[in-house]
């Protein structure tokens, strides 16, 4: 279980910016002119993550802000001192209710919500193997990196498709694919090769995968994931995908060509000023490496087998002629 909440501190320290909804508020007072301006979840909510951590969103800095709860864990606050994360040590219980407060100079109000159903143990893993699933990224919140990463994907304008070729209680194979929406159905774009993954971690619905270096299609070029790392919960019926995160460094150097946005220079001064300043690569130390980081996001099942296509561009269709 360690490794999921190593990935939850990821957050935890790339995050802390505004996000989440109203709270219900019974707030005392005043007694200062702080108050909760949002929370996630919000109150009442019936899908919280059973992983995720719990937010509070203030609209001024208040230091004497502590998380008022059962639940064992940790508090943390972001440098401004406007938001209040609360990351509980274990993970929570899958369709179960609770409630959190925070108690601060203007009273102490609390929310109430319940989890998901994702956390359950999996019927078994007949509803799991050979499923095609298509990630929404386009939902995904990133707490590092994210106007970069919606530009990439702006560009790139493709379904991520994976499909479960085994599972196990030790491991998961799978297979991925770039994908294509025809008339709103998503089908398999051929012109790209897929990646072969083998060797994912599993415990019970979770799993969880980590490279020093994945290399994958984009566009018309290859794009590294540097100390990649990727979670996710499998439903207990095995129809959707929730709770994934992934943190990786991605290399520029294989953009500046393909997407006419100037040398891998130019492109890390693009980054800077979107406040995701280039860092060195792990594989070589130079700074040609952003920061990304991304969270809740989903996958649906769909009815698609993929097939294994070794090079892009493999097929007549996808030749383009020259005029």
């Amino acid at each position: 279980m360690r490794f999921f909440y190593a990935f939850l501190s990821f957050a935890v320290t790339g995050m802390l910016a505004g996000c989440g909804g109203s709270i219900q508020e019974q707030q005392q007072g005043p007694t200062c002119g702080t108050t909760i301006v949002a929370t996630y979840p919000v109150d009442g909510s019936t899908n919280f993550y059973y992983r995720d951590a719990v937010e509070f969103y203030l609209s001024d800095a208040d230091p004497t802000a502590v998380v008022d709860t059962e639940i064992a864990g940790e508090q943390y606050t972001s440098e401004d001192g406007k938001t209040i994360l609360f990351v509980p040590d274990q993970a929570l219980d899958p369709l179960t209710e609770y409630e959190i407060g925070l108690d601060f100079c203007h009273g102490n109000p609390s929310i109430s919500f319940t989890t998901s159903e994702l956390g359950s143990e999996i019927a078994s893993f007949n509803e799991i193997e050979g499923n095609t699933y298509v990630f929404h990224l386009e939902a995904a919140r990133y707490t590092a990196g994210g106007e970069v990463a919606a530009a990439l994907l702006a560009i790139f304008n493709k379904d991520i498709l994976i499909q479960i070729l085994e599972i196990n209680t030790a491991s998961i194979a799978m297979r991925g694919a770039v994908g294509e929406s025809i008339g709103g159905v998503v089908e398999q774009d051929i012109c790209y090769r897929t990646i072969d993954l083998e060797e994912l971690g599993v415990d019970s619905a979770d799993f969880y995968y980590e490279d020093a270096e994945l290399v994958m299609d984009f566009y018309h070029t290859e794009l590294s994931f540097l100390n990649l790392l990727l979670s996710g919960t499998f439903a207990p019926d095995g129809t959707w995908i929730g709770g994934v995160s992934l943190f990786a460094n991605v290399d520029v150097r294989g953009l500046s060509e393909t997407l006419g946005l100037g040398t891998a220079d130019d492109i890390c001064t693009y980054a800077n000023e979107l406040d995701s300043p280039c860092q060195p690569c792990s594989n070589d130390d130079e700074e040609y490496c952003i920061y990304i980081a991304a969270e809740k996001i989903s996958a649906t099942a769909i009815d698609l087998d993929l097939e294994r296509i070794e090079e892009n561009n493999s097929f007549e269709e996808c030749i383009v002629e020259e005029e």
